[in-house]
């Protein structure tokens, strides 16, 4: 009597949390992407809200300006251009200066660095503000001081 032979009930457990796992990893997946097809992902209690508010946060924090703006300020660039696409800054170049280390990057560049979730100069790697600051100004909603 009980279970066929070589068969326990016990070796069956870890197949059912697999698939119950990989089941629920699979629906989280559709509800988000459904949320974000719908533009109703600012409903989701998750990392991608808390991380929308940092890249807002950053963005307010490094004014955009004009690539001759930025050199009559006496500013130094080095001589490679932007060191994320590699090109060279012209006059009317959409530009951000970062405020610690003084670096500048294109816009859309330094947009799309941050975007990808990196906090940190992408020539030197300092940190373009201090995890501090941060934190408080995302629980404050008060602007972003930045590192001297």
């Amino acid at each position: 009597m009980g279970s066929p032979a070589g068969i326990h009930p016990e070796d069956q457990l870890p197949k059912v949390i697999t698939y119950l796992s990989i089941f629920m990893s699979t629906v989280h997946y559709i509800l988000t992407r459904a949320f974000q097809l719908l533009g109703l992902s600012d409903l989701l209690l998750d990392d991608a809200v808390s991380e929308s508010r940092v890249v807002a946060a950053i963005d307010e924090a490094l004014p955009v300006a004009l690539y001759h703006q930025v050199m009559s300020l006496g500013t130094r660039i080095s001589d490679g251009g932007c060191i994320v696409c590699l090109h060279e800054f012209h006059g009317d170049d959409e530009v951000r200066r970062l405020c610690n280390c003084r670096h500048v990057f294109h816009r859309s560049c330094l947009d799309g660095w941050i975007g990808l979730g990196r906090r940190t100069c992408p020539l030197c790697r300092s940190a373009l503000f201090s995890h501090d600051e941060l934190a408080s100004s995302l629980q404050s909603e008060s602007p972003l001081f930045l590192v001297e």
